[in-house]
């Protein structure tokens, strides 16, 4: 079922927008803008960062571990701060934490959940609810689809972004391009599923917009959830040591973005192409992303592909019968 909440939609995003501006104008105005939370929300929290990092000629921005920006706070967070905090459920108590000390500090909080009231949203200025099911609503309210619109409201904000339209547009498009996506790729993640449920390892590479993907496909779905062994690698950084593991059975998911860092992506399918028998390509441009525009596209790679690389792990686990629920550590024990 849909989440029966109050989900976060474009004109409170914008109106968030005005009053953090407002706000900064007698602080001496929005300086930076940091992204925290753990595990598959720090993922999530990827894309504005990545969209800041890219596009943003005044603003800086940074994405960082809940319990890392707990102990160690960038000393610029301060009154010029925007801080985003986000928790799939608004209790991980290392993003609570980090929401009371950017707070503490003087910033501006976001928080981020799938519910209206809980202790994350407690110490947010302004609180976003995205959906946790998207069989109803859409991909629009995706965690990171709004944090995305936030990154693109930021930048029309401080900079008068010149492809924000453009960016609109695709927000429009993007629900019906994830779902065809998904249909697109149940096929091939059957067939992968079927021939690589039994493997002890598999790989995830990324770039760009995309890193995160491979970042959480690897620790999220493959070692947390099916108890696969695995590790992401940054196909810039690939060739400079992880390359040597290559071998004709290991299997490797290369998420492949459709913007500038594209020609990383390719430099390890070509590689890979030759030396493994187990190499899955998820590239965006097979699954929709051609249909945005080229100014604004890369930087909804990761929607799209979010919603690809879960078919296939998702998949897996109906073929491994290792439901993606099922845990010995998380929340079981003290840790």
């Amino acid at each position: 079922m849909a989440h029966a909440v109050n989900l976060t939609n474009a004109d409170a995003i914008a109106a968030c927008v005005q009053d953090v501006m407002d706000k900064m104008r007698g602080r001496g105005g929005l300086k930076e803008v940091y992204a925290v939370a753990c595990g598959g929300s720090l993922s999530g929290c990827y894309p504005l960062y990545y969209l800041l990092r890219s596009e943003a000629k005044q603003l800086r921005s940074d994405c960082i571990s809940a319990n890392e920006f707990v102990w160690s706070t960038p000393k610029a967070v301060g009154a010029n701060s925007l801080v985003v905090c986000m928790s799939r459920s608004g209790t991980t108590p290392e993003t609570v934490a980090a929401a009371h000390k950017a707070r503490a500090l003087g910033a501006l909080v976001v928080t981020l959940s799938i519910n209206e009231a809980d202790p994350l949203q407690e110490q947010g200025d302004y609180n976003f609810v995205w959906a946790a099911s998207n069989e109803k609503d859409s991909y629009e309210y995706s965690n990171s689809a709004l944090v995305l619109r936030l990154g693109f409201e930021l930048l029309k904000a401080v900079e008068g972004y010149a492809k924000f339209d453009a960016a609109a547009g695709a927000f429009e498009k993007i629900d019906r391009i994830i779902r065809s996506a998904i249909a697109q790729a149940q096929e091939k993640a059957d067939r992968f599923a079927q021939e690589h449920q039994d493997d002890f390892a598999i790989y995830t590479l990324g770039s760009g917009p995309v890193y995160n993907i491979a970042y959480s496909t690897c620790i999220c779905h493959l070692m947390e959830m099916e108890w696969i062994n695995s590790s992401s690698f940054h196909t810039g950084e690939f060739f400079h040591g992880p390359f040597e593991i290559t071998d004709k059975k290991v299997p490797f998911l290369l998420f492949m973005s459709s913007g500038r860092t594209r020609a990383l992506d390719e430099r390890a399918k070509d590689f890979l192409a030759r030396y493994t028998e187990c190499l899955e390509v998820l590239d965006a441009e097979d699954y929709g992303a051609l249909e945005l525009d080229e100014g604004v596209r890369e930087f909804f790679d990761n929607l799209i592909l979010a919603a690809v690389g879960r078919v296939y792990t998702e998949t897996l686990a109906v073929y491994k019968q290792h439901p993606f629920a099922y845990r010995k550590y998380m929340f079981k024990v003290e840790y």
